[in-house]
């Protein structure tokens, strides 16, 4: 599965790159896959940043909303920009927005939006869909397009293989499971019972389904271990898998096979996440707001000053000593060496606060990369998602 959509030339069939917004329809791209080589094809029409249209095999969809304001966030933003990108991204399906995750290598930037609608609360159908972009530091353009009308519901997940084929996981054509995008196409890889994480290390690809964990082989997830009870993150290295879930699941294996075995002594709690810098240094992050590093040996707990509306850590991201987490309201970093915490960006002590956090991922210390939904800008175009990078020291717009 090899995606020659590089960072400097980008290589993805005729995907239309966003322009500045000027409230115009969306400029058609072509369906076509991408050079002769391969690659990330963009496989659907898309308008622009501020647009009002959007395409795929359903047809159009016209963004009758009116144009956003200037963002004006509650915390400090830095001058627009990431690399040579400076237009904001947009996602121009609209209703209830179910995920909007994000993922980055060498290549560039891949974010994934899923916009459900539900007439039973009020938000109708026609306008939903789900957007999977990209950006090489010169703009985001779509990769593909899942039109309204077709099935397409519930989170999705996105990650992929260094400069090779991106893996999307949720509810995706009528069926929940795990999805290899390549070469412009979506392949159904697994088809999810329970529904789980998917995490790509090197060459070699590992989820979760319930108890069940899978390994990519040959091109399919195949199961490879059935857990004692359900597990709702994984993670690995080239040396070990480690799981977590609920009810203090907590087990590891070496990538060399063997048999799963619980860690004894994991701190109390439910478990949602997992991240690693080897397998003597892993963190585990659960729905209390806690962070619990294990050395190998034993278990430290840091108690984050997350939203007490809604503490549990969602995702982690490591490089150098660094670690950064979001909860639905908060960003914050860790220094492994010391365990000092910090909260980037916090919901400030509101009432009903403003803005959550949906996706994380990063390059490096300096390119930490974050999407998010503000609610005071829901009904404007593009609905109210934002992506941004942190370089260590302020966030921008991109």
């Amino acid at each position: 599965m090899v995606i020659s959509c590089q960072a400097a030339l980008l290589s993805c069939g005729n995907a239309t790159q966003s322009p500045a917004d000027d409230g115009t329809g969306g400029q058609a791209g072509s369906s076509a896959g991408g050079n002769a080589s391969g690659g990330l094809a963009g496989g659907a029409a898309t308008g622009g940043a501020g647009g009002n249209g959007v395409a795929g095999s359903g047809g159009a969809v016209v963004d009758k909303r009116p144009p956003a304001p200037p963002w004006a966030p509650p915390f400090e933003l830095g001058a627009p920009g990431w690399r040579e990108s400076t237009t904001p991204n947009c996602v121009r399906q609209q209703g209830q927005i179910d995920s909007f995750g994000v993922w980055a290598d060498a290549r560039g930037v891949f974010t994934v939006a899923a916009i459900g609608c539900n007439p039973l609360s009020g938000v109708g159908c026609g306008a939903e869909g789900v957007s999977l972009m990209f950006n090489s530091g010169s703009g985001w353009q779509s990769l593909h397009e899942i039109a309204p009308g077709q099935p397409a519901s519930g989170s999705i997940q996105v990650t992929g293989f260094a400069d090779g084929a991106l893996l999307l996981a949720g509810g995706i054509l009528g069926q929940v499971g795990i999805y290899s995008f390549d070469a412009g196409k979506l392949q159904n890889v697994w088809e999810f019972e329970s529904g789980g994480r998917v995490f790509a290390a090197a060459k070699r690809a590992y989820a979760v389904d319930g108890a069940k964990v899978l390994e990519l082989q040959g091109g399919a997830f195949k199961t490879i271990a059935t857990l004692p009870s359900p597990a709702k993150a994984i993670w690995a290295n080239d040396e070990i898998i480690a799981v977590v879930g609920d009810s203090q699941t907590f087990m590891t294996r070496p990538v060399s096979g063997g048999e799963f075995t619980a860690v004894a002594g994991v701190p109390a709690g439910d478990y949602s996440t997992v991240w690693g810098f080897g397998a003597s240094d892993l963190w585990l992050g659960n729905v209390p707001g806690q962070l619990v590093h294990y050395d190998g040996a034993s278990f430290r707990v840091f108690t984050l000053d997350t939203s007490p509306d809604d503490p549990s850590v969602r995702s982690l991201w490591g490089v150098d000593g660094e670690l950064y987490f979001i909860s639905t309201y908060e960003f914050g970093r860790v220094q492994t060496s010391s365990g000092e915490t910090e909260i980037l960006i916090g919901s400030g002590g509101a009432r009903v606060p403003r803005i959550h956090f949906a996706g994380l991922w990063g390059l490096s210390s300096k390119e930490v990369f974050l999407t998010l939904s503000d609610e005071d800008y829901y009904r404007y175009r593009c609905g109210g998602m934002f992506s941004l990078v942190f370089d260590g020291s302020s966030f921008h717009e991109f």
